[in-house]
């Protein structure tokens, strides 16, 4: 240890006495470091240890599971939102899962019951079964959770907040268990308050981000009409000694039973999911991966560079280094002398990499879209700052070990009778072929980076067949309880449209269900002659809201599946 010590304040006189030097070879590798630590950051908050799952317990254990259609198109095809009738024949049937779960997203619109305190908000909610939130190993911060007694049907009028909207629209009111509000026109009691930073996985390969604000109990009994309309998001935590295949084995053989059920007509089956599975794609993993190794190779030109400039430093100290074994040091006390060196320009350049780091994240936080794969709340954490202290490990060995290594190889005797003139020669080889390393990895990140550019001037110089100035978009939900047929949305939709287009400066309007690049729609029909293909013929209700299925009053045979329900969506 007092060797050490002695090897460190040698080190600190001797780089003293190099100002500019010093600094040169700090911002060289503060640049590398911090760019390795703002990509590592990203990777490691999508991708390893994703932001989402920090308020959930043990989230390796967690699956999601869908239903799946190979006729189906490719977004489609393996990710299907359940049916509530599967849900529960899985839930009696499976025992691979200690807890199996499901939930639903919707729109509702916020009111206090008094109209007075509040402007009516439109929210997004979460329709849960009663052991979601045990099945996460989430337990509100005030009250309770939902119980068994909750789901049951008239006496599910009773809601959780999330920590967001309790804070916002509710100022934290320590009053706020027992009192009512209103959700779509429905008064509910709330009985607790989620603790913060309750998010759920951006599904379908990070598409689309669900971050329910209330949560409402979900009542999917036979013949409700929850039962009929709505598809779910299942969640299953694995039991203690049962690995993801043998639930994937125990899922296809209930499916195997209930293939021969009505209810699965059409070629459905079961996908049992991981959660990095489900919120990342195999795209997204690559890109990271592909960003990551670039950055990797701007560490390693730093290195070289740094490299570079220490070889000039070692080949003007020969001298030095030849009295100094003159005098009783041996090789590998000169070689740990320049490591030592070397591994404190290292820690010195991560500390300010560090700092460069969290100007970078700032950066990326600011003009990242909030909602996509939480990267809003990008920090460095215990793994970044780990990874930053193993590159700073090994940047100062890699660039160090080129200085240490010519010290080593010299002979005392050379160093003392050659000039300082022939000895720097000798060592022009080395300097060569950094200096043809650097370039070549350079010319790897020009290539890579224009090709890169090129691609997404192709992709914002695409045309989309639609044009986007001069338009403006706009969602409106309605209460379900207040238009709860198909005539009472028909009027409200034909008074809408009338008072828009009467509005000054519009000069069209119109309303959709599907926003071009937004939704994806799917149907599926039957032609009055043509026998009924199985595999091309099935009826389902893809994603979270609620199916309308569709009759010709003539043939009852023409059947479709739409997304939306009348009025859940209007653009």
């Amino acid at each position: 240890m007092d060797t050490l010590w002695q090897d460190l304040r040698y080190s600190f006189r001797a780089l003293r006495r190099q100002p500019g030097f010093v600094a040169a070879v700090l911002c060289i590798l503060a640049l590398g470091i911090g760019a390795n630590t703002v990509i590592f950051s990203v990777v490691n908050a999508v991708l390893l240890n994703p932001l989402y799952l920090k308020a959930w317990h043990d989230p390796d254990r967690v699956l999601m599971l869908w239903e799946k259609n190979s006729a189906l198109s490719f977004m489609w095809a393996n990710e299907m939102p359940v049916r509530p009738q599967n849900y529960r024949a899985w839930k009696e049937q499976a025992h691979s899962f200690s807890h199996l779960a499901a939930w639903r997203d919707e729109t509702v619109i916020l009111t206090d019951p008094d109209n007075n305190r509040h402007k009516p908000e439109q929210v997004e909610a979460g329709v849960a079964t009663a052991d979601l939130f045990m099945l996460l190993g989430i337990e509100p911060r005030i009250g309770r959770d939902f119980t068994a007694a909750d789901m049951q049907h008239g006496k599910n009028m009773v809601t959780l907040l999330s920590d967001e909207l309790y804070r916002g629209r509710f100022n934290s009111n320590p009053q706020i268990l027992g009192a009512t509000i209103l959700a779509s026109g429905k008064p509910y009691t709330v009985i607790g308050v989620l603790p913060p930073a309750v998010a759920f996985p951006a599904i379908w390969g990070g598409t689309e981000q669900k971050n329910p604000e209330l949560w409402l109990p979900l009542d999917i009994h036979p013949g409700t009409h929850a039962d009929r309309g709505s598809s779910l998001f299942v969640f299953g935590r694995l039991k203690d000694g049962v690995s993801l295949g043998q639930a994937r084995a125990e899922m296809r053989l209930i499916q195997a039973r209930l293939a021969h059920t009505p209810l699965e007509e059409g070629g459905f089956g079961i996908n049992v999911e991981t959660l990095s599975d489900v919120s990342t794609d195999r795209s997204l993993r690559r890109a990271a991966l592909v960003l990551q190794i670039a950055v990797g190779f701007v560490l390693l030109i730093a290195c070289a560079n740094a490299g570079n400039l220490l070889l000039g430093r070692a080949v003007s100290r020969d001298k030095e280094m030849a009295i100094r074994t003159a005098l009783g040091a041996s090789g590998w006390r000169l070689f740990r002398q320049t490591l030592t060196e070397s591994m404190l320009l290292s820690c010195a350049a991560a500390g300010i990499g560090l700092v460069l780091s969290l100007a970078g994240l700032r950066l990326l936080v600011a003009v990242a879209p909030r909602d996509a794969f939480a990267l809003h709340e990008l920090r460095i954490d215990s793994n970044v700052l780990l990874f930053t202290v193993m590159i700073a490990v090994f940047t100062g060995i890699l660039f160090g070990l080129i200085p240490a290594s010519h010290s080593w190889r010299k002979n005392i005797n050379e160093l003392l009778n050659r000039s300082t003139r022939g000895v720097a020669g000798s060592s022009n080889r080395l300097r060569s072929v950094l200096v043809v390393a650097e370039i070549a990895l350079s010319l790897v990140l020009v290539i890579g980076a224009g090709l890169m550019i090129r691609s997404l001037v192709v992709f914002m110089n695409t045309d989309l067949g639609f044009r986007l100035d001069h338009l403006l978009v706009m969602r409106v939900t309605l209460p379900a309880n207040i238009y709860d047929t198909p005539a009472k949305v028909a009027a409200f939709n034909n008074r809408l449209i009338e008072s828009v287009r009467n509005v000054g400066g519009v000069q069209t309007a119109a309303l959709t269900t599907a926003l071009p690049m937004k939704s994806v729609s799917q149907s599926s029909f039957e032609i009055p002659g043509r026998p009924r293909d199985r595999n091309k013929t099935a009826c389902h209700g893809l994603g979270a809201s609620q199916r309308s299925i569709l009759r010709d009053p003539q043939d009852a045979r023409y059947q479709g599946a739409h997304l939306h329900s009348p009025g859940s969506g209007i653009g």
